[in-house]
């Protein structure tokens, strides 16, 4: 049985970092010597053992065709949860992106995400007859530490569909399953409604949003993390921060608009890329 998150609000979760922050938060590393591979860092770990998880395509390629796609995802995704353990707490489906809220241990998490993202590329590319990485390698997990950043991190999951054009009830959201449907996990449905006033509560947090995902607290990145960072951001691109200067122009800039998106300083970028402070502030 979960019980409420306990602790102080972190301040940590922002979206402008691509919530990559978290887990990037605290971790030091020595001096990176010129044409060393950046290790990704540790995973950090949530007390409760609640996270919220993002999955993208490759390159931000499309990951859902239509809705047999999208339905055969989430029964791949549900039939694993239930071997390990594993409780959705809340989901929604977007064109190249899933959002997660899941309970359970890192590494039962980790299993689940490489197991169902593996098995649902395999139906995908057969289906498609198309070939390569369907997803992009690493996911971002964001642990969830108080009771406040929890239903925050809900009202988010479940309002990208509305941002992106769709109601609040959108088949590919798990915000009906707070009424009726049961792909939530019990004790996360229970805990939630708790937290937000019961289904009425819980449907007022939301239309109060007014379709506007909810904005978490942005912190100054320090100069250690921001590095970090940015390595995070595009290693995934098979890129170094150090090279991008010399790439063409438009793929420069687009690189640079990557990082200043991620939430770095102008400074910061300009000092690790070696690519002038009006440059990157044009970008």
């Amino acid at each position: 049985m979960i019980h409420y998150l306990r602790g102080n609000v972190s301040l940590a979760n922002s979206l402008n970092a691509s919530n990559m922050i978290q887990y990037l938060r605290g971790m030091h590393h020595s001096p990176i010597e010129k044409g060393t591979p950046m290790p990704y860092p540790p995973r950090a770990q949530s007390a409760s053992d609640v996270y919220h998880v993002i999955t993208w395509g490759a390159g931000q390629l499309a990951i859902f065709e239509d809705d047999q796609d999208r339905g055969r995802f989430m029964k791949i995704l549900l039939e694993r949860a239930e071997a390990l353990g594993i409780g959705i707490w809340a989901w929604c489906l977007m064109g190249n992106h899933v959002h997660l809220l899941v309970q359970g241990p890192l590494k039962k998490v980790s299993n689940l995400l490489q197991g169902a993202k593996s098995q649902y590329a395999r139906y995908f590319n057969k289906r498609h007859v198309r070939e390569g990485s369907l997803f992009r390698g690493r996911y971002t997990s964001v642990p969830i530490q108080t009771d406040e950043q929890l239903v925050t991190t809900v009202k988010y999951i479940h309002l990208n569909p509305v941002e992106a054009g769709e109601g609040l009830e959108s088949r590919w959201s798990s915000y009906v399953d707070y009424f009726d449907r049961k792909d939530v996990a019990p004790e996360g449905k229970k805990l939630l409604g708790d937290l937000m006033g019961g289904p009425s509560g819980f449907a007022k947090s939301h239309e109060n949003a007014g379709g506007e995902k909810p904005k978490l607290p942005r912190r100054r990145i320090g100069e250690d993390e921001a590095l970090q960072l940015a390595q995070a951001v595009l290693a995934p691109l098979g890129l170094d921060v150090r090279s991008i200067g010399a790439l063409d122009k438009a793929e420069r800039d687009a690189h640079l608009a990557r990082l200043k998106a991620a939430g770095l300083s102008v400074r910061q970028i300009s000092r690790f890329t070696s690519i002038g402070q009006n440059i990157v502030a044009r970008a």
